[in-house]
């Protein structure tokens, strides 16, 4: 079994709870708004500065350098109101850290695959410019990756795989972020771009149960004394481009006119009786009487 199966199963879940949430709001919306009103579909591209923190206090002197590693998410976002929005999606990039200080070189460098739920908050428009806040949990599991320890003594780089016994493999953390969107109007077709910024908050320790009951292999045994929590941290830049799913919609066809109203025809009009007319000589006789 590979390391990205170790938690397939409960991904699996997160995803039919993420389905059935996104399902009962979706079914919500109102008659004068439609789904494909409400919904976006777009990409997230950038930079995540990975880093660790350590209860440990020996551990945590041991600083992080600065290194950036690719980030790219694919979401969707859906309007549950018009200022208050979710936005689910699937992210892929590296955490871990490094730390080169004194004769110490050590890379941890873990891959993965993330399920993202936050909620956005969209503050009012300005000169067609949006700002929003972020804030949701974060699911993770590893899907490659490896540890890398120099030693000085030898000259030497030792390298091995992560796995179950140097390290957890699955995540949870919370992600903070804000940005600005901007509206771009191309021919009557609507994207809408944007820049953010967040921070990555680990909430579980990513030392593996072997680390900690000391029965995993270490390459660097003589400060292979785990104890305390290591967690990820770390900020992300990035930019975005989405595409509103209204610019699909099919046109609406106008009504047709009613047909003009035709006066319905008048009832034939009944003939007035008149008394017999008389002859002159009729009257004459009449009149002589």
């Amino acid at each position: 079994m590979t390391i990205c199966e170790i938690h397939f199963r409960n991904l699996r879940s997160a995803i039919c709870l993420m389905a059935c949430f996104s399902f009962a709001v979706f079914a919500q919306s109102e008659a004068e708004n439609t789904f494909l009103d409400r919904a976006n579909l777009g990409i997230k591209l950038g930079v995540n500065f990975p880093n660790m923190a350590y209860s440990d206090k020996k551990l945590d002197v041991y600083q992080s350098s600065v290194y950036a590693t690719g980030l790219f998410e694919l979401f969707g976002e859906y309007a549950i109101i018009n200022s208050l929005s979710i936005r689910p999606g699937f992210k892929y990039t590296t955490r871990g850290q490094h730390i080169n200080i004194y004769s110490f070189n050590y890379e941890f460098n873990a891959k993965y695959i993330e399920l993202t739920l936050p909620l956005a908050y969209t503050f009012q428009t300005t000169n067609n410019i949006t700002p929003y806040m972020l804030v949701g949990p974060v699911l993770g599991i590893v899907c490659g990756g490896d540890i890398r320890y120099y030693k000085e003594a030898d000259g030497r780089t030792y390298k091995t795989g992560l796995n179950k016994s140097n390290t957890s493999t699955s995540s949870f953390g919370l992600y903070l972020g804000e940005g600005l969107k901007y509206n771009l109007l191309i021919k009557e077709f609507l994207v809408i771009l944007g820049v953010e910024a967040g921070y990555h908050l680990g909430l579980i320790d990513k030392h593996s149960d072997k680390e900690h009951d000391g029965t995993a292999n270490a390459l660097n045994a003589d400060h292979y004394n785990i104890k305390g929590t290591r967690k990820h941290r770390g900020p992300e830049l990035g930019i975005t481009f989405a595409i509103p799913l209204a610019n699909f919609k099919k046109p609406k066809q106008p009504e047709p006119e009613p047909p003009p109203a035709v006066p319905e025809p008048e009832p034939p009009s009944e003939p007035v009786s008149e008394e017999p007319s008389q002859t002159a000589q009729e009257i004459d006789e009449t009149t002589d009487q």
